[in-house]
């Protein structure tokens, strides 16, 4: 159980590491920045930057839970915890609950 905790937060973590860098990507197309550049400033009407805040928050929070010893990536419906998994499908990961 504790095995499955700690793959399905490290799953989580990655896939919030590789939203910020695709955020980052788009900003920076967006506003005709290098990608590679470590400090940027964006444009007004830039559609991306409301989202990289939240996601770097969301992402460092998890970072800091998992560190701590916290679960990440849980979610709790109807009273039933849910580990999150990730199942392939047409070569994509797509994120699904698995009952506890």
């Amino acid at each position: 159980m504790q095995e499955r905790l700690n793959k399905g937060g490290e799953q989580y973590i990655q896939a919030g590491r590789n939203t910020i860098r695709a955020l980052w990507r788009k900003m920076c197309e967006h506003d005709g920045i290098d990608p590679e550049a470590s400090f940027a400033v964006f444009s007004p009407d830039n559609p991306y930057q409301p989202f990289y805040e939240p996601a770097l928050r969301q992402l460092r929070e998890a970072e800091a839970d998992y560190r701590n010893g916290g679960y990440v990536g849980l979610k709790i419906e109807g009273m039933r915890t849910q580990l999150p998994t990730f199942k392939k499908k047409r070569g994509k990961k797509q994120k699904e609950g698995n009952e506890i």
